[in-house]
């Protein structure tokens, strides 16, 4: 994983198997969602989810397997922070600087520039 923790909060798919055949993959998605705390739901018409956002926009969702209770999970949902509250930016940037090769090439903090760890060493590549 290029980043120090997944910053997800869920994933939805159509289909999910358990079985991997990338030779670089040492787990399942199911064991490296479980290690992250991520949510994940299957059996979902992802066509017709990525339609209605596309037609709609960005809307709010709540799943959980704590509450099964409609009227609760509708009031969990109306009483969290609105999308348009919430500055992700934030919280997925790069908060301090980080050595990036090895010759200690310490790079400036990278908040404004929000580029990721795969994207600097390729632009180092292309540099030296």
């Amino acid at each position: 994983m290029e980043s120090k923790s997944s910053s997800t909060k869920g994933i939805i798919v159509r289909n999910y198997n358990d079985f991997y055949s990338n030779f670089r993959a040492e787990n399942s998605l199911s064991s490296f969602l479980k290690s992250q705390n991520i949510m994940g739901i299957s059996d979902v018409d992802t066509r017709f989810l990525t339609k209605t956002l596309r037609n709609e926009g960005a809307m709010m969702m709540i799943a959980s397997t704590e509450f099964h209770d409609k009227d609760k999970l509708k009031k969990i949902l109306e009483n969290s922070p609105r999308i348009e509250d919430i500055n992700y930016i934030d919280e997925v940037s790069t908060k301090e600087k980080f050595v990036i090769n090895k010759h200690d090439l310490i790079l400036k903090t990278l908040i404004m520039e929000n580029l990721k760890r795969q994207k600097l060493r390729l632009l180092l590549s292309i540099l030296e």
